[in-house]
């Protein structure tokens, strides 16, 4: 029998880690659908794809969890694309369209996001450019360094 979880990836975006909830993903065909005065029939006109988008529940958890939103939510904020890592889906270069953060008094250690991204369709050699990938990761390092200056100060 296959043992799911150590066959999932870990949740990151442009080097950012966070833990999966839920992903999904949307798609399909453009459609023109044309329907005549008077008429009894109509026609349908395929107009192409429609621009995938995947819609990730992620979240951070434990004592530096608000740390790492604030990691996360700087790189959903930064330009460009870079590579996300969902648990089942190949790497894949991609752009976060919005997000939404949550919070509860009841669950105190976690913060929860929602992410629309939307895939870019290039090559994989093409997505790993580590220029964007050590931006990322050194903007991050910076926020969790700041961050945790204001328990040791």
């Amino acid at each position: 029998m296959r043992n799911w979880a150590a066959t999932l990836f870990p949740g990151s975006y442009k080097g950012v880690p966070f833990y999966v909830e839920y992903d999904s993903a949307s798609g399909g065909k453009r459609l023109a659908v044309h329907e005549h005065a008077g008429g009894y029939q109509s026609s349908v006109e395929e107009l192409g794809k429609v621009t995938e988008a995947f819609d990730v529940t992620a979240y951070t958890i434990g004592d530096f969890s608000d740390v790492q939103a604030l990691a996360l939510k700087a790189v959903l904020n930064a330009p460009g694309p870079g590579l996300l890592t969902l648990p089942i889906d190949p790497p894949m270069l991609a752009t976060a369209e919005r997000y939404w953060r949550t919070r509860s008094k009841r669950e105190l250690g976690y913060v929860g996001f929602g992410i629309t991204f939307v895939p870019h369709p290039t090559a994989l050699g093409k997505a790993l450019n580590l220029g964007n990938v050590n931006a990322a990761v050194a903007a991050g390092v910076g926020l969790a360094a700041a961050g945790m200056s204001s328990f040791f100060g």
